[in-house]
């Protein structure tokens, strides 16, 4: 996965290319799709014009998206979620949206309110924590990471918290986390090399990761 580096605060965050996630998300959707389907099959609920409306919809949100027409597709993705508020994935959508248009604040509240829905995902989760870290909002960055990392994080979430670590002086913290990344991509070289510096004294010059 493509990284590139955001310096904040002397970190360097590993932030993934939102790119390189695309497949996962459209595999979401096309889960979430299913299962409201299903679901409003079972319980009569739903027509199947609806249905039908709904994947509509979803087509015409995603070819915006696609054509980095964000503030159309966030209003498209708006219109999917008020005729079937289950499809949470279009808040991720709508989130990524305002991170493309440079609108941390929006993006984050976004993330929010995914995750009041479903506390548990991790898309939300990530995301959230790496609008912290491109706000350089450290301090509520580091919480967030943490409950990233709870689900299944990625490597850039787990190597953050190694160089949130590492500024704060807990050295046995950000081997963890360090390691922990390493494991999880063991040809990224970035987690090595700190890992190669983490002992050394505070005068070596430093460097954080974004997603």
């Amino acid at each position: 996965m493509a990284c590139r580096v955001s310096t904040a605060s002397g970190l360097v965050l590993a932030i993934a290319d939102r790119r390189a996630v695309a497949r996962e998300i459209v595999m979401k959707r096309q889960l979430a799709i299913l299962a409201v389907v299903f679901l409003s099959g079972v319980a009569g609920t739903f027509a199947a014009t609806d249905q039908d409306d709904l994947q509509t919809g979803l087509r015409i949100a995603d070819r915006l998206y696609n054509d980095h027409r964000w503030e159309e597709a966030i209003a498209a993705y708006r219109m999917v979620l008020k005729n079937a508020p289950t499809v949470t994935v279009s808040l991720v959508q709508i989130a990524r949206s305002y991170r493309n248009l440079g609108e941390t604040d929006r993006a984050i509240a976004a993330y929010k309110e995914l995750l009041r829905v479903d506390e548990n995902n991790d898309e939300g989760r990530m995301g959230l924590a790496f609008c912290y870290l491109e706000k350089g909002d450290l301090a509520a960055a580091e919480p967030a990471l943490n409950r990233a990392a709870e689900g299944h994080p990625t490597r850039e979430v787990l190597y953050n918290l190694g160089e949130l670590s590492r500024v704060k002086g807990r050295t046995s913290d950000a081997i963890k986390w360090y390691r922990l990344a390493k494991q999880l991509d063991p040809s990224w070289d970035r987690p090595t090399e700190r890992l190669a510096l983490v002992d050394r004294p505070a005068t070596v010059a430093t460097t954080p990761a974004s997603r």
